[in-house]
């Protein structure tokens, strides 16, 4: 820029010496040729005054008349301006007359006789004195005098036309460059400026408003200045932008981080813990840290990296009389809200301020972790930035969407243990149940199973009350535990008076039963006391060490135990005595004829919307109706028909006959249908045959049974978006009765769930099952999946039901199962 502006002053100065240089260097050429012009008018003039005084002097010296001579020369000076002095000299020696007196007499100066040819010469090369021949006669004689003509040098010089002409070309000289310059000068100050001012505008973008003579380039200007000036601001509105936009997707990809945790197996500390470092992994994040509400107190839990610490000295209170709860993590808390203080300097934080300063932080935003945006929050989340002012709106919105679904995900995984836990314990005792023992003996290689039974345990709670007998159990839940180390075996509850303890490792049968022995013994010796009453109980004992049907072996062999009356007895293969082969037989020409002889026929129970209270949908049950008239229910039959080849015969009786009754209804009817049913090609054949060829598809709900467990799931998958396509819907039947069960909630895109009967007869007494349903219904909602209540068989379990918000409700309050279709209820007040 400054090249340039050097180069634009260069150019005009060098125009401006050339202007100026030029014009001197026209005056003095002209003025040089004028004085010669002069010159050689002066000499012409004199060479003219000597032939005239040649002329003139000639009669006045002929006739003698020389006083006649000086009048004449003085007149010359006078006419002549350049003639200084002129003198006459007959004798060539002494002058004879002059026009100055004083040189009257004298001898000449000179004695150089002037060349006629070269008197301009002579005068410009400032000789003033000329010494002519004069030519007279006397009488007959020519006679050679001297005429000396002095000039005038300086009148020469000064000449007055000279003068004036000197005078008018310096006066036309010195317009013309003043003339010049003030063009020059207006051109620079009206157009090269202004040119200028555009150059700089364009090139460095330094911009005032200008006041140009021209106006419309002042105009031009000022709105090329106002342009510069708009993209200026857009371009830095667009840095900004850029700005913001590589710092939030630097956040946002911090945040993807953390959410991918979300979903990861990992255990709630562990999310806490990852999450807090992967956020001050941001650039601009310093500190993070999570701190539960525990009473009036928010205990830190996890943080990141706390080298300066900040974290360690936080003392934080949710204690209105407490100053800490007027800081930001505790006001998030307390109103349930984001707080985000910008500045360090805020008045709340000035218990924290010194250390923040140390500590390096500049702002930070507090943001409660909550299930949803209606719940109190559980815990806080902090995060600090290094920067005052360090956090945008959008980041903001970004945060708190990050703290919803990292709160969300903390309450379902606690929810979700909740969970686990109430299914896999027993609510008396806090031992591990049944469902716990099933998944451990699956996953033993070689598992031991001993079963143990309080003797008489019903007269217990007859005689003493169910409070006595719930003591007995707990009482006994901890002696069992405090007396078998989990280095022994693992002690599990089962069904209301019998424990079990499961051995991973190798014992002989003779260790079991000395065990056995010495519990027996002590609880001889030892009687519970009860509200100072002693109850003294007996046990026995069934112990089974076959790595199939382990639990129904050991039942075997306690049942044996208990009818002999003994403590201890080991199952061998030869209790299962033939009387068990005779009934499977007597079992398989019951179903076989039934199948044959039409006694096999659907039952139909009515599913209840809880919502209208009308009835909406029927399940169909197998029965089998024999010929004095009772009732055989399925749990007796479908067993042996699995393993004697008859299930499927039985499968396709009842959808037959089910999709002959429904097809004119306008009613959808539930089918309940296995695994084995869903994996047979043959039975998925005859049931999309079926459905097709009755257009029923729309009136069909496959109930799968969760209790028996699914194995693949690609293949059950496949079959259930095949009928889907049908217009079929799905449902699980039985949910929560297996240890699978959330597998199959994620996995399968079923329609309805199906809450296992035991848990919902349970309700009213047992808080575990309360638990267990209350969060299959919270699952089931936000996976938009409805939920039907099974086995609600009086109007305090309808209530309960309705009060948690499950969809629909089916058992004996509303109708046992029928032959017929029942159309109406009777009044019922649910």
């Amino acid at each position: 820029m400054l090249i340039h502006q050097i180069k634009l002053r260069t150019f005009f100065t060098l125009i401006y010496l050339s202007v100026i240089i030029m014009s001197g260097g026209y005056f003095f050429y002209a003025y040089n040729q004028y004085k010669e012009h002069l010159a050689e008018s002066i000499s012409k003039e004199i060479l003219a005054l000597h032939n005239g005084m040649e002329k003139i002097f000639n009669p006045i010296i002929n006739a003698d008349l020389l006083h006649l001579i000086d009048p004449i020369l003085n007149e010359v000076p006078k006419n002549r301006s350049f003639v200084e002095t002129i003198s006459l000299s007959l004798n060539n020696e002494t002058i004879l007359s002059s026009s100055d007196k004083r040189q009257i007499s004298k001898t000449f100066l000179t004695t150089k006789s002037a060349n006629k040819n070269n008197i301009a010469a002579d005068i410009l090369s400032g000789e003033t004195y000329f010494l002519m021949p004069l030519t007279y006669y006397h009488g007959e004689n020519k006679m050679i005098g001297s005429l000396l003509i002095t000039i005038n040098q300086k009148a020469v010089s000064s000449n007055l036309f000279l003068q004036e002409i000197y005078t008018s070309f310096m006066i036309s000289t010195i317009c013309i460059v003043v003339l010049i310059s003030i063009i020059l000068f207006m051109i620079h100050k009206f157009l090269i400026l202004p040119l200028h001012a555009f150059e700089m505008l364009t090139l460095d973008r330094k911009r005032e408003k200008a006041s140009f003579f021209i106006s419309d380039l002042a105009n031009i200007y000022n709105h090329i200045s106002d342009s510069y000036d708009q993209l200026d601001e857009k371009e830095r509105s667009l840095e900004n932008a850029l700005y913001i936009k590589d710092y939030l997707n630097n956040i946002l990809h911090t945040i993807d981080s953390v959410e991918h945790l979300l979903i990861s197996d990992k255990s709630i500390q562990e999310i806490m813990d990852e999450s807090c470092k992967l956020l001050s992994k941001h650039g601009q994040y310093n500190l993070t840290w999570i701190g539960n509400i525990v009473d009036d107190r928010i205990e830190i839990v996890a943080h990141s990296d706390d080298s300066t610490g900040y974290v360690k000295q936080l003392n934080l209170s949710l204690n209105p009389n407490d100053p800490t709860s007027k800081g930001p993590s505790a006001q998030s808390t307390l109103t349930n809200k984001t707080i985000v203080t910008q500045s360090v300097n805020m008045e709340y934080y000035s218990l924290w301020r010194d250390k923040a300063k140390d500590s390096g932080i500049g702002s930070s935003i507090c943001l409660p972790l909550r299930g949803s945006a209606n719940e109190k929050p559980f815990a806080t989340l902090a995060i600090y930035s290094s920067k005052p002012f360090g956090f945008l709106d959008e980041e903001i919105t970004m945060l708190e969407d990050l703290a919803g679904d990292l709160g969300y995900s903390i309450v379902s995984r606690i929810k979700k243990e909740e969970l686990q836990v109430a299914l896999t314990t027993d609510s008396l005792t806090g031992l591990s149940n049944r469902i716990l023992l099933l998944k451990r003996i699956h996953d033993c290689k070689n598992p031991r199973l001993l079963l143990i039974n309080i003797n008489r345990f019903r007269d217990i709670n007859t005689v003493y009350g169910f409070d006595a007998g719930d003591f007995i159990l707990r009482s006994y839940a901890k002696y069992l535990s405090k007396e078998i180390s989990e280095d022994f075996g693992h002690i599990f509850k089962l069904h209301s008076d019998t424990f079990a303890i499961l051995f991973e490792k190798s014992y002989p049968s003779q260790s079991i039963e000395t065990f056995i022995q010495k519990v027996s013994l002590m609880l001889a010796e030892h009687p519970f006391s009860y509200n100072g009453i002693e109850i003294w109980i007996t046990i026995a004992a069934g112990y089974s060490d076959t790595t199939e049907q382990t639990i129904e072996n050991a039942e075997i062999a306690l049942k044996i135990a208990k009818d002999h009356k003994v403590l201890f007895q080991q199952f061998d293969q030869s209790m299962r005595s033939n009387k068990e082969h005779e009934e499977n037989i007597a079992w398989y020409k019951i179903i076989k004829d039934a199948i044959k002889y039409g006694q096999l026929v659907p039952f139909y129970q009515p599913i209840v919307s809880n919502e209208s209270g009308e009835i909406v949908k029927y399940e169909a049950l197998a029965r089998i109706v024999m010929d004095d008239g009772s009732i055989i229910p399925p749990f007796k039959f479908l067993d042996i028909a699995k393993k004697t080849g008859l299930y499927p015969q039985l499968t396709k009786t009842i959808v037959e006959k089910t999709i002959a009754t429904f097809r004119e209804l306008p009613y959808r009817v539930s089918l309940n249908l296995s695994t084995e049913d869903i994996t047979n090609t043959d039975m998925v054949s005859f049931l999309r045959e079926s459905i097709i060829n009755s257009s029923i598809g729309n009136k069909i709900i496959f109930e799968i049974l969760e209790s028996e467990g699914v194995d693949n799931y690609d293949l059950v998958s496949e079959f259930i978006s095949d009928f889907k396509q049908l217009g079929c819907q799905f449902a699980i039947d039985d949910f929560g009765s297996g240890f699978s069960n959330f597998e199959h909630l994620i996995k399968l895109h079923v329609d309805f769930l199906k809450i296992d009967g035991s848990l919902i007869k349970n309700l009213p007494n047992d808080r575990n099952a309360r638990v267990i349903v209350k969060n299959i219904q919270n699952f089931a909602s936000e996976m938009g999946i409805a939920t039907i209540a099974e086995f609600v068989s009086s109007k305090e379990i309808a209530d309960i039901v309705k009060s948690m918000g499950i969809t629909y409700s089916q058992g004996y309050y509303f109708s046992e199962p029928s032959k017929e279709i029942l159309i109406n209820l009777e009044a019922k007040n649910i």
